[in-house]
């Protein structure tokens, strides 16, 4: 019985502990689950926020840098780290818009001014973008050429129509521009890629350099500051009234010379012609004495002046010879072949509209057959060939 009674009480020992031990754990799931739930409900508010954001202004501006086509670094980086940066933003743009052949043009600050440093950007930018092996890049000095030629600055370069023009003249596809801000500790240096077709900037780049000891010395040297055109103009119309004044007349001038016997050509025509007059076009179709005192064979004619262009754009000059000529236009060899007999030779070259450029035209026979020329053109927009007419010739008056 005894052992009886102890079993019972070790069975009933182990049922309780059960029990406890059942109850604690629901307990323990309970507060688990009522802790869960806190969390969800203390979530709800913000996942309510997060369906209307409402963005403050640097948000706004980090959602708007993250959309644009060419992202730039705004990290403050090391001249030649900057350098390489904006090379290949360039190179990946000038790609992608099927660009073969590049221009640099000299950074300028927002003032205008250049600087030693907005010369060496161009310069390395060139060098850069020419060991890539993927494009054609004009040499600075070129375009600079090119530029004074044309009477443009860098300010001009903002009209869509000297950026066409420019890029007619070169060659090119598109041109580099830039301006180099002073932010204190470092320059922004930024590059827009303009196409010559459109004239518009088709993509950008930027950059910001740390202002370190180099930086500033290159930055400290001006080099040149380019001036408004309606101050040049200005500067024009101030010259001294004793000047005399220039007069023109219709043609060109024409010098004629007697020259020694020679064998296929004569050398350069001296100074000093045997005659001289003025003649209404480049149009001498006889084979005889072109002059009074000129011998039938062995002469040479030289023709000076200037031409009226007067649309922009590209002119064909053909010349028509028996025996040598050449031709220049503003002191530019188009054309030439100095040697004895029948040809004609034909020259594109791309012009700005309503301007007076200087030609020059020389040609010479020897014997026998031959003694003709006859300059004809054939002007943009136009499908016909004709012979270029007085009224777009003028010369200096002379005795």
């Amino acid at each position: 019985m005894k052992g009886f009674m102890k079993t019972l009480t070790i069975v009933f020992f182990i049922v309780s502990l059960t029990g406890c031990a059942a109850q604690g754990n629901l307990e323990s799931k309970t507060e688990i689950r009522n802790d869960s739930e806190l969390r969800q409900e203390e979530q709800i508010p913000a996942k309510k926020e997060v369906a209307n954001p409402e963005l403050n202004s640097d948000e706004v501006l980090t959602v708007l840098n993250s959309n644009i086509k060419k992202g730039v670094s705004s990290t403050e980086l090391n001249l030649n780290e900057a350098l390489s940066d904006l090379t290949s933003q360039i190179v990946n743009s000038m790609t992608e818009g099927a660009k073969k052949k590049v221009a640099v043009i000299e950074f300028s600050d927002l003032r205008g001014n250049v600087s030693e440093f907005g010369k060496y950007l161009a310069e390395e930018l060139i060098t850069r973008l020419f060991v890539t092996r993927k494009f054609e890049v004009i040499e600075r000095r070129l375009l600079n050429k090119v530029l004074s030629e044309q009477k443009l600055s860098l300010s001009d370069l903002i009209d869509p129509d000297s950026i066409v023009d420019l890029g007619k003249i070169l060659g090119v596809d598109a041109i580099v521009s830039g301006t180099i801000t002073d932010l204190g500790k470092s320059l922004k240096v930024n590059a827009r890629i303009i196409s010559t077709e459109t004239g518009s900037v088709f993509a950008v780049a930027a950059a910001e350099i740390k202002k370190d000891e180099t930086v500033r010395n290159l930055m400290s040297q001006v080099g040149v500051v380019q001036k408004p055109k309606e101050k040049v103009t200005e500067e024009v119309e101030e010259r001294p009234v004793e000047k005399p004044v220039e007069r023109f007349r219709e043609g060109l001038r024409a010098e004629y010379f007697n020259l020694p016997p020679f064998t296929d050509n004569p050398g350069a025509l001296h100074d000093e012609p045997t005659f001289e007059r003025r003649e209404l076009q480049i149009y001498f179709p006889e084979r005889k004495s072109p002059a009074p005192g000129i011998s039938a064979d062995y002469f040479g004619t030289r023709y000076t002046g200037m031409v009226y262009i007067p649309a922009t754009g590209t002119y064909l000059f053909r010349l028509h010879h028996w025996d040598g000529a050449r031709m220049f236009i503003s002191d530019k060899l188009l054309i030439e072949h100095w040697h004895s007999g029948p040809r004609h030779d034909d020259k594109e070259i791309f012009l700005k509209g309503n301007k007076w450029y200087p030609i020059r035209v020389e040609f010479f026979k020897e014997r026998g057959r031959g003694g003709v020329i006859r300059l004809e053109w054939r002007p943009p927009g136009s499908n016909e060939l004709k012979v270029v007419s007085s009224s777009n010739f003028r010369t200096k008056e002379f005795k």
